[in-house]
């Protein structure tokens, strides 16, 4: 079953929380800070890394990466925010952690009428972020801030956002609990909040947390993070999950090759459906409770 129900997702979390009652479900090395899920690396090495690296990144971004897999997660992304935002109108986007703005670019071009806005700590990767947006010709408002110092910069954000986005963010936030409720401060209350990341519990996330352990820009697999903690830290910060406008890319993956020069079909290897679960990437959509 491709989309779990909402007692299946309930029965998870449940299983989640027991299991912490009795002892860690994974090294404390993973886990998070003062919390669940994967332990970021301290905040201000991870920005001198990025921040000294952002075009070593930008490269990385391209060959690193098979050809099909960042066109499934910009579709993914995409279906998302339609299926959220049926009408299609202007809409204030703000990106968390928007890195060189690969993500917020291509969407500035999908949907030209969105006005882009986005908070990144790392100046080399806001310096090269700019650069990229000015060589499209598009305009973005980028502030120098974390998640979870958002609540200082609100008032250069303005008026509420309809849409913020997290994608591959969520494993380095420092504070989870306090960059997600930043989030919601800014956030409209008829707006969501999009999650995009690589599922630690499918074949693909094992095998790829194992692979980014040592690379210096995903530093201890932190691109990998276990679904239902996500879920866990935004219901306990003020947020239900959408279940219909919840997307994942479908791999046919063969766990013997850790390496992806065997698929010749990218059709046939990817596909973007509706759900969660079973994706090697998933995007998750939450709204404000009311």
């Amino acid at each position: 079953m491709c989309v779990p129900d909402s007692l299946m997702l309930s029965a998870l979390l449940s299983c989640l929380a027991l299991c912490r009652s009795v002892g860690p479900v994974v090294p404390d090395s993973l886990r998070l800070r003062g919390g669940t899920g994967i332990d970021a690396p301290p905040s201000s090495a991870c920005i001198k890394v990025y921040s000294e690296n952002a075009q070593g990144y930008d490269t990385w971004f391209e060959e690193a990466y098979f050809p099909g897999i960042i066109g499934a997660e910009f579709t993914s992304v995409e279906r998302a925010m339609e299926s959220f935002f049926p009408e299609r109108s202007p809409l204030r986007v703000l990106e968390v952690g928007m890195g060189t703005g690969r993500f917020c670019l291509h969407l500035k071009k999908r949907f030209p009428e969105h006005e882009m806005l986005g908070v990144e700590p790392a100046e080399g990767m806001r310096k090269l972020c700019l650069e990229n947006f000015k060589k499209h010709n598009q305009t973005v408002q980028l502030l120098e801030c974390a998640a979870e110092d958002l609540d200082g910069c609100s008032q250069q954000v303005g008026e509420k956002v309809d849409c913020a986005l997290f994608v591959t963010v969520f494993g380095f936030l420092k504070d989870h609990d306090k960059a997600v409720r930043n989030v919601h401060a800014v956030l409209s209350p008829t707006g969501c909040v999009l999650v995009a990341f690589i599922d630690k519990t499918t074949a693909w996330g094992k095998d790829y947390f194992l692979m980014t352990k040592e690379d210096k820009f995903y530093t201890d697999g932190t691109c990998v993070v276990h679904l239902a903690e996500v879920v866990e830290v935004f219901q306990r910060n003020g947020f239900d999950l959408v279940e219909d406008a919840c997307y994942q890319t479908l791999m046919n993956y063969n766990e013997t090759k850790l390496d992806l020069d065997f698929v010749e079909d990218e059709e046939e290897a990817l596909k973007v459906e509706r759900g969660y679960g079973d994706g090697m990437w998933s995007v998750l959509c939450f709204r404000p409770r009311s």
